[in-house]
Order: C-alpha cells, then sequence, then structure tokens
C-alpha cells in the first residue's frame, strides 16, 4: 500500500474525528511508518482489517476535506505567506541598492564639490 504524504497532513487536521480504531491505525502507518503486520500485532485485528480500517480511514478524511477544504485553504495561506516574504525580501534588496546608490552619488557630489573649490581656489 503506497502512503500519501496528503494523507498524513489531513490526519493532523480531521484525526479527531476518526474513530479510535480508525485513528490508531492511520497514525500507525503514517505517523510511525509500521507495517501493516505490526500494526495488526498491536491492535489485536487481522492484518487485512488493519488494511480496510486504514483504507476506510482515509476515505473518511478525503471526504472532510472535500466538504471542508481546511488543507487546501491551509496550503493557499503558506503560499501568500511565503509570496509576501519574498516580496519583502525583493523590497529590502531594491531599498539597499537604492541606499547605495544615494551613498555613491553623495560621495561623487561631495568630491565634485571639493574639486570645484579646489580649482576656484587657485
Amino acid at each position: 500500500m503506497p502512503k500519501n504524504l496528503k494523507i498524513a497532513e489531513l490526519i493532523d487536521i480531521y484525526g479527531n474525528l476518526l474513530n479510535e480504531k480508525q485513528k490508531t491505525a492511520a497514525e500507525g502507518y503514517y505517523y510511525y511508518d509500521m507495517s501493516l503486520s505490526e500494526i495488526a500485532e498491536n491492535t489485536g485485528i487481522s492484518r487485512q482489517g488493519v488494511r480496510e480500517t486504514i483504507k476506510r480511514a482515509e476515505s473518511i478524511l478525503m471526504q472532510y476535506e472535500d466538504v471542508l477544504q481546511i488543507l487546501k485553504k491551509r496550503k493557499n495561506a503558506e503560499e501568500i505567506i511565503e509570496q509576501n516574504i519574498s516580496d519583502k525580501e525583493k523590497i529590502s534588496l531594491l531599498y539597499n541598492n537604492l541606499t547605495e546608490d544615494i551613498n555613491v552619488s553623495e560621495t561623487l557630489r561631495k568630491s565634485k564639490k571639493s574639486e570645484t573649490e579646489k580649482i576656484k581656489a587657485q
């Protein structure tokens, strides 16, 4: 059974809405990387029973997400935050470059003024 990382995120969000058996099996499989046999041994149900329990839990979690879309909203918020951070970094870089340009310009202005004063003094 291939593992889907999205399911682990859905367990974080909706895991408390599963029954205890579903939650225990899904957490063991996704969080603790336990095999179906290990979960079966710990819970006292068959390996096939564990597989069916996990599949049922996955289905329930996906149904909750289809309706509530909390994971989708979280991902969108993270993208917006990341974009804002990226924009902030860009603005900071532009500001630093502008400040350097102003400093260079001021240094050139002072140098030019000094040269002009020397020429006038001669």
